[in-house]
């Protein structure tokens, strides 16, 4: 997963670097309503700017399989 962060704070996020080149191109032209971006241009700020990005596993009730080794309560 590729994620980039915006200048105004959206985080795009796309499996593959072509397809995070699409996000950037529709952000810009929807959200900050400039025409003047084009592929080549989303493709440099990709390049620059992009960064893997990696999901956690998160544990159910909180609980991790090395909290059973804690302190014993009293």
């Amino acid at each position: 997963m590729r994620a980039l962060l915006c200048g105004c704070g959206q985080r795009l996020e796309a499996d593959e670097d072509g397809r995070l080149c699409d996000r950037v191109v529709a952000h810009l032209k929807r959200d900050h309503l400039t025409d003047y971006i084009d592929y080549e241009v989303a493709r440099e700020m990709v390049t620059s700017r992009a960064y893997k990005m990696q999901y956690a596993v998160v544990y159910t009730n909180g609980a991790s399989p090395d909290e059973e080794f804690g302190l014993e309560p009293y």
